[in-house]
């Protein structure tokens, strides 16, 4: 199942609507830039390659952002920065080789 697919059934999206699906893409890509740019993780040309860790937070990073209350959005965002603090720190998505 492609990242779209599976992040459209976090949200409990259903559409064949052009501009969410268009929204939802462009938020999972501004996750993938942010996660590679502030979190230094090195992501896999092939999404289906991506570790279950990164594809969740890409997926928690488009619900923060996705419509919703406030209370939920601050939720997810919490949970998406706690999620990007793992990830920096982890050798298996950086580029981090060791001593």
């Amino acid at each position: 199942m492609a990242l779209i697919d599976r992040t459209m059934v976090m949200l409990r999206t259903v559409t064949e609507d052009a501009g969410i699906i268009q929204q939802i893409s462009e938020l999972i890509e501004a996750a993938k830039a942010d996660l590679t740019t502030t979190a230094d993780v090195v992501l896999p040309d092939d999404e289906d390659d991506y570790p279950a860790n990164v594809s969740i937070a890409i997926q928690t990073y488009v619900a923060a952002h996705f419509d919703g209350s406030l209370d939920r959005q601050e939720k997810f965002k919490k949970m998406y920065d706690d999620m990007k603090t793992q990830l920096r720190v982890s050798s298996a998505t950086t580029d981090y080789t060791g001593y």
